[in-house]
């Protein structure tokens, strides 16, 4: 038996008139346009922030490799000519109108020499320095020394007072781990190495000072504040305690200034200024008080200059 036919609809039902069909298909085209703008809007939602970490990674990266670039010709520039104001200061010409070696030039042609006449080349004042030299490097300790590499240290700041003008620095490394300052003066052949400051040069050998068979000598130090005192400097009220350090001597130096003296006022100034936070280097001139020098101690008789600069011929 077959099912009975549905029965016909009913013309008057309110679902089939013609009002509600086209709200309906109206309601669904606008449901349907809804949700596809919705669609829409999450997927440009979830694309955006794609886009934007790509952007930002290529973005990021090109600017990394342009910062990179960048500093790393900045570093070339300032280690390959000299500063502006160290040229002018120095009574050279501007770094535009530079005439000879640049410092890193210097440094790399001192440091790699084989020969005596190579490294005279690259020295300061080399009439004034040569039996300096021969010595240094024959029996002194640059015949046992061999650099390993270098660095460039901070610029220093100019100042007048000092022997000459110091354009550049550098830390020279040796295979023994033992360092040396080299530091770049102007000439007007061009930068030189100082070699006073790369050899920290004193006027007579050490043992002959520190065992008593030298008066006095002139001597590159690091230099910090002192405590103690004793006989003959016992008196805190007449000398100023100085630690005087250098790695040619095995123990620390205990030094005195008399206090009212061109060099206790040097030195003093040197040793409360706040900007100071570590050893100082200085050119002094030190010798012993009756037998002081069994203790490593010395009077300062003279203050020459900060840092470790020779002074010229």
């Amino acid at each position: 038996m077959s099912k009975d036919p549905r029965p016909p609809a009913d013309p008057r039902d309110p679902a089939l008139a013609p009002d509600n069909i086209w709200s309906s298909r109206r309601l669904r085209r606008r449901h349907d346009a809804a949700r596809k703008e919705e669609k829409e809007a999450a997927t440009e939602y979830t694309a955006s922030p794609r886009r934007f970490a790509m952007l930002s990674t290529l973005t990021g990266g090109a600017g990394m490799v342009i910062l990179a670039v960048t500093l790393t010709a900045l570093v070339w520039y300032f280690l390959r000519k000299p500063d502006k104001a160290a040229a002018a200061g120095a009574g050279t010409e501007p770094e535009e109108k530079w005439q000879g070696a640049v410092p890193g030039e210097a440094l790399d042609g001192f440091v790699k020499a084989t020969t005596h006449a190579e490294r005279m080349r690259w020295v300061r004042s080399p009439e004034l320095v040569e039996p300096l030299v021969t010595a240094f490097y024959t029996t002194g300790p640059g015949s046992r020394e061999k650099v390993s590499l270098t660095a460039s240290m901070p610029p220093p700041a100019l100042d007048p007072g000092q022997p000459a003008y110091e354009i550049a620095r550098y830390a020279v490394l040796m295979e023994d781990n033992s360092k040396r300052l080299a530091s770049i003066v102007s000439t007007p052949a061009g930068a030189r190495v100082d070699f006073h400051a790369y050899s920290r040069h004193a006027s007579v050998p050490w043992p002959n000072l520190l065992e008593g068979r030298a008066p006095g000598a002139e001597v590159r130090l690091f230099i910090s504040s002192g405590r103690f005192h004793a006989v003959p400097f016992a008196s805190e009220t007449d000398w100023l305690a100085i630690t005087g350090v250098c790695s040619d001597v095995p123990a620390d130096l205990l030094l005195y200034a008399r206090r009212g003296t061109p060099e206790c006022a040097a030195l003093e100034a040197i040793l409360t200024d706040p900007l100071n936070t570590v050893a100082q280097r200085v050119t002094l001139t030190i010798g012993p008080v009756q037998e002081s020098w069994r203790q490593h101690m010395f009077q300062v008789t003279a203050f020459h200059a900060r840092e470790w600069l020779g002074r010229q011929k």
